[in-house]
């Protein structure tokens, strides 16, 4: 007979790599409750799950619930890294929400976590989409000043 492999991730990396696939078919809902089923099938999310799920919502325009995500994400005790903070600035910008994206940089620099091209280039479009255009040339200006392109 033919081996039907199981449709139920059994690594937490394969329940990443689900959560990602379906929010890439715009299928939002079950990459959260997909996310919402690790934990109970005991495997717990990493930072990875919780990125991918952040990529999800705001690539189907869920930024609100993105950002909710980030700040589940530190309630779990995990630490958001630079793809992390690059989501939850997306989301700002989506959102626009200059102000938070302002916070949500701070504490970046404070935590230590790096700033890559998306992370500045979510930034700058938060600021512009809020109608901060000085904040988003100053941090384009800082961005350049760091060699990031």
């Amino acid at each position: 007979g033919t081996v039907v492999k199981s449709s139920v991730p059994s690594t937490v990396s394969e329940y990443n790599q689900e959560i990602s696939r379906l929010g890439k078919e715009g299928n939002w809902m079950a990459a959260l409750k997909l996310l919402s089923d690790m934990q109970p099938a005991g495997f717990p999310p990493n930072v990875v799950s919780y990125n991918s799920a952040m990529a999800a919502l705001n690539r189907n325009g869920q930024w609100k619930k993105a950002l909710d995500m980030f700040q589940e994400l530190e309630k779990q005790g995990l630490a958001p890294d630079t793809i992390s903070y690059s989501s939850a600035l997306t989301a700002c910008s989506k959102g626009s929400k200059w102000r938070r994206a302002l916070e949500l940089h701070k504490e970046m620099s404070e935590k230590g976590v790096e700033a890559n091209e998306f992370t500045y280039n979510a930034l700058i479009m938060a600021m512009e989409n809020g109608g901060e255009t000085q904040r988003a040339l100053d941090f384009f200006k800082q961005m350049e000043d760091e060699g990031i392109k």
